[in-house]
């Protein structure tokens, strides 16, 4: 997991130290060339390489915090999987890879909307109470700082 923190810091220089915003996250897009796009058939959200070129689909119903964490973590799967994926045009992901790769994009979306003032400040408000996959990634970010001290 510590390996990715300097690619996700070099994409985002000011993490642990402010939480993502929207404006982030597409600024991020619009200079990698990510071409974001809001659907309402789309579940949540998902990130694939079509073309040569990478898309990231979210749910166009999403706002607030539930997009800030999709978002975030398409934009972990485009930083960290999209590379072995545009030299080969077609990936193919047995259990384990898959399992990683989530993981990781679970992880980064973590560190990346909750910096541990933030983390805090989370927990005091009550966000965790709002649904089970914000308190998912409170969780997460609690387990990271644990076992990593970041």
């Amino acid at each position: 997991m510590m390996h990715l923190l300097p690619r996700l810091a070099k994409a985002f220089p000011f993490l642990h130290k402010r939480p993502v915003t929207e404006a982030d996250l597409h600024g991020h897009c619009r200079e990698h060339n990510v071409k974001v796009i809001f659907d309402p058939d789309i579940s949540k959200g998902v990130f694939v390489v079509w073309q040569g070129k990478q898309h990231i689909w979210l749910n166009d119903k999403l706002r607030g915090w539930p997009l800030l964490y999709v978002f975030a973590h398409e934009v972990a799967h485009s930083i960290f999987h999209a590379p072995s994926q545009l030299n080969t045009g077609v990936e193919f992901f047995g259990l384990h890879n898959k399992k990683k790769n989530h993981f990781e994009a679970e992880a980064a979306a973590a560190f990346l909307l909750l910096p541990i003032p933030d983390l805090e400040h989370a927990l005091l408000d009550g966000l965790h109470s709002n649904s089970s996959e914000i308190a998912g990634v409170i969780a997460m970010r609690l387990d990271l700082h644990k076992k990593y001290g970041v």
